[in-house]
Protein backbone atom coordinates (compact mmCIF):
# COMPACT_ATOMS: atom_id res chain seq x y z
CA UNK A 1 0.00 0.00 0.00
CA UNK A 2 1.85 3.05 -1.54
CA UNK A 3 -0.59 5.65 0.47
CA UNK A 4 -2.00 6.86 -2.90
CA UNK A 5 1.25 8.37 -4.04
CA UNK A 6 3.55 6.01 -5.50
CA UNK A 7 4.29 2.99 -8.20
CA UNK A 8 4.65 -0.67 -7.15
CA UNK A 9 6.88 -1.95 -9.31
CA UNK A 10 8.15 -5.58 -9.28
CA UNK A 11 11.31 -6.14 -11.26
CA UNK A 12 11.68 -9.65 -10.90
CA UNK A 13 9.47 -12.85 -11.04
CA UNK A 14 6.83 -13.17 -7.91
CA UNK A 15 6.12 -16.38 -6.41
CA UNK A 16 4.30 -17.38 -3.11
CA UNK A 17 1.16 -19.03 -1.91
CA UNK A 18 -0.32 -16.29 -0.22
CA UNK A 19 -2.78 -13.69 -1.73
CA UNK A 20 -0.88 -10.35 -2.96
CA UNK A 21 -3.45 -7.17 -2.69
CA UNK A 22 -1.72 -3.98 -4.05
CA UNK A 23 -3.27 -0.65 -3.21
CA UNK A 24 -1.23 2.19 -5.55
CA UNK A 25 -4.20 4.91 -5.44
CA UNK A 26 -2.81 7.06 -8.58
CA UNK A 27 0.18 5.64 -8.91
CA UNK A 28 1.10 2.70 -11.11
CA UNK A 29 1.75 -1.20 -10.81
CA UNK A 30 3.88 -3.03 -12.88
CA UNK A 31 5.08 -6.61 -13.72
CA UNK A 32 8.29 -6.80 -15.47
CA UNK A 33 9.17 -10.78 -14.54
CA UNK A 34 6.62 -13.60 -14.29
CA UNK A 35 3.77 -14.06 -11.51
CA UNK A 36 3.77 -17.23 -10.18
CA UNK A 37 5.72 -19.00 -13.00
CA UNK A 38 6.79 -21.33 -10.09
CA UNK A 39 5.03 -21.57 -7.21
CA UNK A 40 1.35 -19.64 -8.59
CA UNK A 41 -0.34 -17.12 -6.49
CA UNK A 42 -3.98 -18.06 -4.98
CA UNK A 43 -5.11 -14.75 -5.33
CA UNK A 44 -4.19 -11.36 -6.49
CA UNK A 45 -5.86 -8.14 -5.95
CA UNK A 46 -5.11 -4.90 -7.78
CA UNK A 47 -7.03 -2.72 -5.75
CA UNK A 48 -5.89 0.99 -6.76
CA UNK A 49 -4.13 2.17 -9.42
CA UNK A 50 -4.00 4.53 -12.27
CA UNK A 51 -2.56 1.90 -14.41
CA UNK A 52 -1.27 -1.63 -14.57
CA UNK A 53 1.46 -2.92 -17.33
CA UNK A 54 2.25 -6.39 -16.73
CA UNK A 55 5.63 -8.00 -19.24
CA UNK A 56 5.73 -11.56 -19.13
CA UNK A 57 2.55 -14.32 -17.92
CA UNK A 58 0.45 -14.41 -15.00
CA UNK A 59 -0.07 -18.05 -13.23
CA UNK A 60 -2.87 -18.13 -10.33
CA UNK A 61 -4.21 -21.30 -8.71
CA UNK A 62 -6.85 -20.58 -6.30
CA UNK A 63 -7.51 -24.13 -4.64
CA UNK A 64 -8.76 -23.68 -1.22
CA UNK A 65 -8.37 -19.79 -1.22
CA UNK A 66 -12.01 -18.62 -1.37
CA UNK A 67 -11.91 -15.89 -3.38
CA UNK A 68 -11.65 -14.46 -6.93
CA UNK A 69 -8.60 -15.59 -9.13
CA UNK A 70 -7.75 -11.72 -10.49
CA UNK A 71 -9.42 -8.67 -9.10
CA UNK A 72 -9.34 -5.34 -10.92
CA UNK A 73 -10.69 -2.97 -8.72
CA UNK A 74 -13.29 -0.22 -9.12
CA UNK A 75 -12.18 2.52 -11.34
CA UNK A 76 -9.09 0.97 -12.44
CA UNK A 77 -8.13 2.00 -15.76
CA UNK A 78 -5.26 1.58 -18.18
CA UNK A 79 -4.68 -2.09 -17.78
CA UNK A 80 -2.58 -3.70 -19.91
CA UNK A 81 -2.60 -7.48 -18.85
CA UNK A 82 -2.20 -9.41 -21.99
CA UNK A 83 0.35 -12.12 -22.18
CA UNK A 84 -0.03 -15.44 -24.36
CA UNK A 85 -0.07 -18.36 -21.72
CA UNK A 86 -1.49 -17.05 -18.87
CA UNK A 87 -3.35 -19.12 -16.44
CA UNK A 88 -5.98 -19.00 -13.70
CA UNK A 89 -7.31 -22.09 -12.36
CA UNK A 90 -9.92 -23.21 -9.59
CA UNK A 91 -10.58 -19.45 -8.30
CA UNK A 92 -13.35 -20.25 -5.67
CA UNK A 93 -15.71 -17.29 -7.06
CA UNK A 94 -15.04 -15.44 -10.32
CA UNK A 95 -11.80 -16.44 -12.47
CA UNK A 96 -10.95 -12.72 -13.14
CA UNK A 97 -13.56 -9.78 -11.66
CA UNK A 98 -13.96 -6.59 -12.84
CA UNK A 99 -14.74 -4.85 -9.51
CA UNK A 100 -16.52 -2.11 -11.64
CA UNK A 101 -15.45 0.36 -14.65
CA UNK A 102 -12.09 0.01 -15.98
CA UNK A 103 -11.53 2.38 -19.34
CA UNK A 104 -9.12 1.61 -22.14
CA UNK A 105 -7.06 -1.83 -20.76
CA UNK A 106 -6.34 -4.72 -22.32
CA UNK A 107 -6.67 -7.92 -20.68
CA UNK A 108 -6.22 -11.58 -22.48
CA UNK A 109 -4.42 -14.10 -23.08
CA UNK A 110 -5.80 -16.29 -20.51
CA UNK A 111 -7.14 -20.18 -19.95
CA UNK A 112 -9.24 -19.99 -17.09
CA UNK A 113 -10.31 -23.05 -15.47
CA UNK A 114 -12.58 -24.24 -13.00
CA UNK A 115 -13.91 -21.39 -11.69
CA UNK A 116 -16.49 -21.72 -9.05
CA UNK A 117 -18.60 -18.38 -10.78
CA UNK A 118 -18.06 -17.11 -13.84
CA UNK A 119 -14.64 -17.60 -16.06
CA UNK A 120 -14.57 -13.61 -15.95
CA UNK A 121 -17.65 -11.11 -13.89
CA UNK A 122 -17.53 -7.70 -15.15
CA UNK A 123 -19.73 -6.16 -12.55
CA UNK A 124 -21.56 -2.50 -13.75
CA UNK A 125 -19.29 0.33 -14.80
CA UNK A 126 -18.06 2.49 -17.68
CA UNK A 127 -15.91 -0.09 -19.92
CA UNK A 128 -15.28 2.36 -22.76
CA UNK A 129 -12.33 1.23 -25.10
CA UNK A 130 -12.05 -1.59 -23.08
CA UNK A 131 -11.35 -4.95 -25.22
CA UNK A 132 -11.01 -9.30 -23.26
CA UNK A 133 -9.39 -11.12 -25.83
CA UNK A 134 -7.42 -14.05 -27.29
CA UNK A 135 -8.68 -16.56 -23.90
CA UNK A 136 -10.08 -19.89 -23.07
CA UNK A 137 -13.02 -20.20 -20.67
CA UNK A 138 -13.73 -23.28 -19.35
CA UNK A 139 -15.47 -25.26 -16.70
CA UNK A 140 -16.74 -22.32 -15.13
CA UNK A 141 -19.37 -22.96 -12.02
CA UNK A 142 -21.24 -19.94 -14.29
CA UNK A 143 -21.25 -18.18 -17.00
CA UNK A 144 -17.96 -17.85 -19.08
CA UNK A 145 -18.17 -14.43 -19.48
CA UNK A 146 -21.17 -12.14 -17.22
CA UNK A 147 -21.30 -8.71 -17.70
CA UNK A 148 -23.85 -6.72 -16.35
CA UNK A 149 -24.90 -3.22 -17.25
CA UNK A 150 -21.64 -2.53 -18.60
CA UNK A 151 -21.14 -0.03 -21.23
CA UNK A 152 -18.53 0.00 -24.30
CA UNK A 153 -17.13 -3.59 -23.52
CA UNK A 154 -15.54 -5.48 -26.28
CA UNK A 155 -14.99 -9.60 -26.52
CA UNK A 156 -13.31 -10.77 -29.02
CA UNK A 157 -10.99 -13.93 -30.20
CA UNK A 158 -12.09 -16.04 -27.10
CA UNK A 159 -13.08 -19.72 -26.86
CA UNK A 160 -15.84 -20.19 -24.68
CA UNK A 161 -16.87 -23.77 -24.26
CA UNK A 162 -17.85 -26.28 -21.16
CA UNK A 163 -19.39 -23.89 -19.02
CA UNK A 164 -22.48 -24.51 -16.39
CA UNK A 165 -23.92 -21.30 -17.73
CA UNK A 166 -23.44 -19.95 -20.63
CA UNK A 167 -20.78 -19.18 -23.28
CA UNK A 168 -20.80 -15.19 -22.78
CA UNK A 169 -23.55 -13.45 -20.76
CA UNK A 170 -24.87 -9.87 -21.39
CA UNK A 171 -27.45 -8.43 -19.42
CA UNK A 172 -29.25 -4.88 -18.01
CA UNK A 173 -30.08 -1.70 -20.07
CA UNK A 174 -26.50 0.29 -18.98
CA UNK A 175 -24.99 -2.73 -21.19
CA UNK A 176 -24.31 -0.35 -24.32
CA UNK A 177 -22.51 -0.38 -27.26
CA UNK A 178 -20.74 -4.10 -26.81
CA UNK A 179 -18.91 -6.06 -29.11
CA UNK A 180 -18.58 -9.88 -29.65
CA UNK A 181 -16.70 -11.16 -32.41
CA UNK A 182 -14.52 -13.69 -33.74
CA UNK A 183 -15.44 -15.93 -30.62
CA UNK A 184 -15.76 -19.63 -30.79
CA UNK A 185 -18.91 -20.69 -28.22
CA UNK A 186 -19.61 -24.57 -27.84
CA UNK A 187 -16.84 -25.73 -29.59
CA UNK A 188 -13.81 -27.74 -28.17
CA UNK A 189 -10.33 -26.88 -28.42
CA UNK A 190 -9.50 -28.05 -32.29
CA UNK A 191 -12.59 -26.45 -33.77
CA UNK A 192 -14.01 -30.00 -34.88
CA UNK A 193 -16.53 -31.27 -32.24
CA UNK A 194 -19.14 -29.46 -29.29
CA UNK A 195 -17.88 -28.87 -25.84
CA UNK A 196 -21.79 -27.38 -24.79
CA UNK A 197 -22.26 -24.41 -22.24
CA UNK A 198 -25.08 -26.00 -20.69
CA UNK A 199 -27.25 -22.79 -21.19
CA UNK A 200 -26.91 -20.79 -24.57
CA UNK A 201 -24.03 -19.56 -26.42
CA UNK A 202 -24.40 -15.84 -26.14
CA UNK A 203 -27.34 -14.20 -24.50
CA UNK A 204 -28.00 -10.42 -24.67
CA UNK A 205 -30.61 -10.15 -22.09
CA UNK A 206 -32.09 -6.11 -21.95
CA UNK A 207 -28.94 -4.43 -23.77
CA UNK A 208 -29.48 -1.25 -25.69
CA UNK A 209 -26.58 -1.78 -28.56
CA UNK A 210 -24.46 -4.26 -29.50
CA UNK A 211 -22.67 -6.11 -32.36
CA UNK A 212 -22.33 -9.69 -32.40
CA UNK A 213 -19.95 -10.68 -35.62
CA UNK A 214 -18.00 -13.29 -37.06
CA UNK A 215 -18.56 -15.54 -34.27
CA UNK A 216 -19.05 -19.36 -34.17
CA UNK A 217 -21.55 -20.94 -32.13
CA UNK A 218 -22.09 -24.53 -32.39
CA UNK A 219 -23.02 -27.77 -30.15
CA UNK A 220 -25.16 -25.48 -27.45
CA UNK A 221 -27.43 -27.54 -24.96
CA UNK A 222 -29.60 -24.66 -25.44
CA UNK A 223 -29.97 -21.34 -28.23
CA UNK A 224 -26.89 -20.30 -29.62
CA UNK A 225 -27.58 -16.93 -29.62
CA UNK A 226 -30.26 -15.17 -27.55
CA UNK A 227 -31.81 -11.33 -28.15
CA UNK A 228 -34.48 -10.84 -25.45
CA UNK A 229 -36.26 -8.94 -22.90
CA UNK A 230 -36.37 -4.95 -24.10
CA UNK A 231 -32.95 -5.62 -25.62
CA UNK A 232 -32.38 -2.77 -28.66
CA UNK A 233 -30.31 -1.83 -31.21
CA UNK A 234 -28.58 -5.03 -31.79
CA UNK A 235 -27.32 -6.08 -35.22
CA UNK A 236 -25.87 -10.18 -35.60
CA UNK A 237 -23.79 -10.46 -39.04
CA UNK A 238 -21.85 -12.99 -40.65
CA UNK A 239 -21.87 -15.47 -37.86
CA UNK A 240 -21.54 -19.19 -38.32
CA UNK A 241 -24.50 -20.59 -36.07
CA UNK A 242 -24.73 -24.41 -35.61
CA UNK A 243 -22.10 -25.29 -37.54
CA UNK A 244 -18.11 -25.63 -36.61
CA UNK A 245 -15.20 -22.93 -37.78
CA UNK A 246 -15.12 -24.91 -40.85
CA UNK A 247 -19.05 -25.32 -41.91
CA UNK A 248 -19.21 -29.11 -40.90
CA UNK A 249 -22.82 -29.57 -38.79
CA UNK A 250 -22.64 -28.61 -35.18
CA UNK A 251 -25.93 -28.00 -33.99
CA UNK A 252 -27.56 -26.17 -31.19
CA UNK A 253 -30.17 -28.17 -29.06
CA UNK A 254 -32.82 -25.16 -29.78
CA UNK A 255 -33.01 -22.54 -32.14
CA UNK A 256 -30.00 -21.16 -33.45
CA UNK A 257 -31.54 -17.63 -33.02
CA UNK A 258 -34.34 -16.41 -30.50
CA UNK A 259 -35.32 -12.82 -30.78
CA UNK A 260 -37.84 -12.41 -28.15
CA UNK A 261 -39.37 -9.14 -26.92
CA UNK A 262 -36.81 -7.12 -28.22
CA UNK A 263 -37.15 -4.32 -30.37
CA UNK A 264 -34.76 -2.87 -33.88
CA UNK A 265 -32.65 -6.11 -34.72
CA UNK A 266 -31.32 -6.85 -37.99
CA UNK A 267 -29.38 -10.34 -38.56
CA UNK A 268 -27.89 -10.29 -41.72
CA UNK A 269 -25.26 -12.54 -43.89
CA UNK A 270 -25.29 -15.45 -41.05
CA UNK A 271 -24.88 -19.37 -41.55
CA UNK A 272 -27.46 -21.30 -39.49
CA UNK A 273 -27.79 -24.54 -40.00
CA UNK A 274 -28.32 -28.39 -38.20
CA UNK A 275 -30.06 -26.40 -35.00
CA UNK A 276 -32.86 -28.93 -33.30
CA UNK A 277 -35.54 -26.32 -33.64
CA UNK A 278 -35.73 -23.44 -35.78
CA UNK A 279 -33.03 -21.47 -37.87
CA UNK A 280 -34.69 -17.96 -35.65
CA UNK A 281 -37.61 -17.80 -34.16
CA UNK A 282 -38.90 -14.01 -33.98
CA UNK A 283 -41.47 -13.53 -31.15
CA UNK A 284 -43.41 -10.30 -29.96
CA UNK A 285 -40.49 -7.74 -31.39
CA UNK A 286 -40.40 -5.06 -33.48
CA UNK A 287 -38.88 -3.57 -36.33
CA UNK A 288 -36.67 -6.70 -36.80
CA UNK A 289 -35.12 -7.51 -40.24
CA UNK A 290 -34.44 -10.91 -41.39
CA UNK A 291 -31.67 -10.49 -44.00
CA UNK A 292 -31.78 -7.94 -46.39
CA UNK A 293 -32.64 -6.28 -50.22
CA UNK A 294 -28.78 -7.25 -51.45
CA UNK A 295 -28.72 -10.57 -50.92
CA UNK A 296 -25.47 -11.99 -51.72
CA UNK A 297 -24.16 -9.23 -48.63
CA UNK A 298 -27.61 -8.69 -46.39
CA UNK A 299 -29.60 -12.49 -46.94
CA UNK A 300 -29.09 -15.35 -44.46
CA UNK A 301 -28.44 -18.92 -45.13
CA UNK A 302 -30.52 -21.34 -43.34
CA UNK A 303 -29.54 -25.09 -44.02
CA UNK A 304 -30.80 -28.34 -42.46
CA UNK A 305 -32.38 -26.51 -39.39
CA UNK A 306 -35.31 -29.61 -37.83
CA UNK A 307 -38.00 -27.77 -37.83
CA UNK A 308 -38.65 -24.48 -40.04
CA UNK A 309 -35.98 -22.09 -40.99
CA UNK A 310 -37.53 -18.80 -39.91
CA UNK A 311 -40.72 -18.94 -38.16
CA UNK A 312 -42.47 -15.45 -36.91
CA UNK A 313 -44.82 -15.73 -33.85
CA UNK A 314 -46.70 -13.22 -31.88
CA UNK A 315 -47.46 -10.01 -32.09
CA UNK A 316 -44.87 -9.19 -34.76
CA UNK A 317 -44.79 -5.15 -35.57
CA UNK A 318 -42.92 -4.03 -38.74
CA UNK A 319 -40.77 -7.48 -39.59
CA UNK A 320 -38.83 -7.68 -43.01
CA UNK A 321 -37.72 -10.98 -44.21
CA UNK A 322 -35.91 -10.55 -47.65
CA UNK A 323 -33.30 -11.91 -49.95
CA UNK A 324 -32.66 -15.46 -47.50
CA UNK A 325 -31.89 -18.88 -48.79
CA UNK A 326 -33.79 -21.92 -46.88
CA UNK A 327 -33.60 -25.31 -47.44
Amino acid sequence: NTGGVGNVSFGGTVDGASRLDIEAGGGRIEFFGALGGTTPLPSLNLTSASAVTALSTFAINGTGAGSDGLLIGTGVNNVNIAQPGSTITNANLAGIRFAGGSQNSTVGGFTITGSGGSGVAVEPGDYTGSVFASSTLTGSGGDGLRAENTAGLTVRDTRSSGNAGSGLWFEGSGTTGVVVSNNSLGIDAAGNAAQPNVNFGLMLYGVSGGAVANNTIGGNTRYGVVVETAAANVVVSRNLIGTNENGDPLGNGNDGILVKDATNVAVTGNRIANNEYYGIQVYNSQNVTVGGSIAAQQGNLFLNNRQYGIALRLDLTDTVVQGNYID
